[in-house]
């Protein structure tokens, strides 16, 4: 783990560069169902901290996949749902910023514990799909109904 805290905080941008890093070495996800986002599987090594001006506070984590709405990882330990966290990619002199993200869910599984998070920080609007997903009066995300996404088969 790097030695110097980094207390900058990366935005679209940096979510951005690790999804582009990401779809370089990883694999897309086949699975779409319900999602408005593809997600890409990597196993990015990840530092993970709550308190980013705090150098002994972080630990390392293994990305299971990533989109530009948030990420999932192992850790070894769990992480309170609800909590904030924030994560960067690895380095080894700490000067990538740290990404701001909220726990929706974690549960015990085969390398640890199974972290589901969606970044604060929006990266939806750089990628020019139109902005963040609709939302109902109360402020949740409403889902998004349409055709999966497969494309169909014209026979001749």
């Amino acid at each position: 783990m790097s030695e110097q805290p980094a207390t900058t905080q990366g935005g679209a941008a940096e979510i951005l560069r690790i999804v582009r890093a990401a779809r370089v070495s990883g694999t897309p996800d086949c699975y779409d169902g319900q999602r408005s986002l593809r997600r890409i599987k990597d196993g990015l090594q990840l530092e993970v901290t709550t308190d980013p001006a705090s150098a002994g506070s972080t630990t390392v984590a293994s990305m299971h996949d990533v989109s530009e709405g948030g990420v999932a990882l192992w850790s070894r330990r769990a992480i309170a749902v609800r909590s904030i966290i924030y994560l960067r990619e690895y380095s080894d002199d700490g000067r990538r910023p740290w990404l701001r993200a909220r726990v929706k869910r974690c549960g015990r599984g085969l390398r640890g514990y199974f972290v589901g998070c969606v970044f604060e920080a929006s990266a939806r609007t750089v990628e020019g799909d139109g902005g963040p997903p609709p939302r109902s009066a109360n402020g949740v995300a409403k889902p998004r109904v349409g055709l999966p996404n497969v494309v169909p088969r014209v026979r001749s």
